[in-house]
């Protein structure tokens, strides 16, 4: 994840190093509002890209928030990370703002 976080590495991860075994794998899903939000990856990239900065990608664990810096910088969008303590309290907070509630 380095070379996405940190300009001028001083080294080439998949040149300097030797992959020896898989770790860990992780999945995170991406989830939007239903109804009236992006409904494919194409979509909420169009979205992002026709709003830069202006829509908001909640991550808890570290693991999730480099994920989602990996995408966005993949992806060429420019979005707004919010920090979470974890994935519970994403799904509430979008639940809440899907229904127009105050926490």
């Amino acid at each position: 994840m380095n070379p996405f976080v940190m300009p001028n590495l001083p080294y080439d991860p998949l040149k300097d190093f030797a992959l020896i075994t898989l770790l860990t794998k992780n999945m995170s899903l991406i989830v939007t509002r239903a109804g009236d939000g992006p409904q494919t990856i194409g979509e909420l990239i169009s979205k992002a890209k026709a709003n830069p900065g202006k829509l908001n990608v909640g991550a808890g664990t570290i693991t999730s928030r480099l994920g989602a810096i990996l995408f966005t910088k993949s992806a060429g969008i420019d979005v707004q990370l919010i920090p979470f303590k974890g994935s519970a309290e994403i799904g509430q907070a979008v639940f809440i703002r899907h229904r127009g509630l105050r926490s």
